[in-house]
């Protein structure tokens, strides 16, 4: 079987040719982009050392204390890759870097720019805690208004599964599904925080190993709005069992979490399922994304 011939119709294909585009760049201009800085320069403004003698808080306004919320996403002054080394560049769902601490070499994070990220959106997004919503761990305020993201490493997209050259299993389809429904409920989440998703691709759909699907981006929602209206389908019904198409058909009618869990084919896939699949499409799947090294 062809690397594309095994497409669902939860590939976003216009989001492919993008990518597909990307590809065939021979360099990524990241600094035209207006985003991620390259290497740690002298002459880079965003490398000013001034700036970072000091991790100190941002001021931000108060939120209301009258209900018990989260700890807030901390808001710290200056570049990040103070405190980061960065290791990738990748254009993919957007232009990220893969990046490590210079305290600690263990994990890898994620590093997005948001410079059209205002007081009020940031102030939304330091307040988001949701299962299904990428988890942001600290947000950068350089002196030239340009925010950094530091968000956890997820390893692979929708968008992989549906590249890779095998269909899911009906197990790893059900927490697939089970979680995208949950996305969903996530975006209404959002929403209530006054975040519209008026998009969401597969690209933006992220899986990590532990087999947590994730919205990312966030903050590149908009207030107000119009919420997304998806359509959800599968390719190839003949190869699923009529419980599954069941399923499909009851997810497109916008049901509660109540009334999906009530459905026998939940009973067939947890999220730990998805664990083999995610290391399977990092493998094997066709990867249309650009790169740059940046060591």
């Amino acid at each position: 079987m062809s690397k594309l011939d095994r497409h669902t119709l939860l590939i976003d294909d216009e989001v492919a040719a993008f990518l597909k585009s990307v590809k065939t760049r021979q360099t990524v201009d990241i600094e035209a982009a207006g985003t991620l800085p390259r290497k740690c320069d002298e002459k880079n403004p965003l490398q000013n050392n001034s700036s970072d003698a000091v991790r100190r808080k941002i001021p931000v306004k108060k939120t209301d204390s009258s209900s018990p919320k989260p700890g807030l996403v901390p808001v710290l002054a200056g570049s990040p890759w103070k405190h980061y080394t960065q290791e990738y560049f990748i254009e993919y769902w957007c232009l990220f870097a893969i990046a490590t601490s210079k305290t600690s070499r263990e994990n890898l994070h994620m590093i997005r720019s948001a410079p059209a990220l205002n007081d009020e959106k940031l102030q939304i997004i330091r307040q988001i805690c949701h299962p299904n919503v990428v988890e942001t761990m600290e947000v950068y305020s350089h002196d030239d208004g340009n925010h950094y993201i530091v968000s956890r490493m997820m390893e692979s997209s929708l968008m992989h599964v549906c590249r890779a050259p095998e269909y899911p299993s009906e197990s790893q389809l059900s927490s697939i599904l089970f979680q995208v429904r949950r996305c969903s409920l996530g975006s209404e989440y959002l929403i209530s925080k006054g975040l519209v998703p008026e998009s969401i691709t597969c690209a933006g759909v992220l899986i990590n190993l532990a087999g947590e699907v994730k919205i990312s981006n966030i903050e590149e929602f908009q207030p107000g709005g119009k919420g997304p209206d998806a359509k959800i389908g599968l390719s190839n019904l003949d190869r699923w069992s009529p419980e599954a198409v069941n399923m499909l058909s009851l997810l497109d009618s916008g049901p509660s979490m109540e009334e999906l869990a009530k459905h026998g084919f939940w009973k067939k896939g947890r999220k730990e399922d998805l664990k083999s699949l995610a290391y399977f499409t990092l493998i094997t799947a066709y990867h249309p994304c650009a790169f740059l090294r940046t060591a």
